[in-house]
């Protein structure tokens, strides 16, 4: 594992994001996460591989995919909606 951490802001980065990147990241490479008041702390393994860059991939793909998923969910919402209706209508 490397030394230095790579440090990403609590304020910008959740849990939850963090977390979806390292699984998708665990493919590539072995890794540690920790945590303080401020940062999340990532160690990765940097034998021979691009592991940091593959990381600030994953997050901004996470990062689009949460977007995508808070612009979306009121017409998911009325879809669902939409479709239980009709199941009950048809009862």
């Amino acid at each position: 594992m490397s030394n230095a951490p790579i440090k990403f802001s609590k304020e910008k980065y959740s849990e939850n994001l963090i977390r979806k990147s390292l699984y998708w990241l665990s493919k590539e490479c072995a890794w540690k996460l920790d945590e303080n008041d401020n940062y999340w702390l990532i160690y990765v393994n940097t034998e021979g591989n691009n592991c940091e860059q593959q990381l600030h991939k994953l997050l901004n793909d996470n990062i689009l995919r949460e977007e995508l998923d808070k612009q979306t969910n009121q017409v998911r919402y009325e879809i669902i909606l939409s479709a239980l209706k009709k199941v009950q209508s048809d009862s």
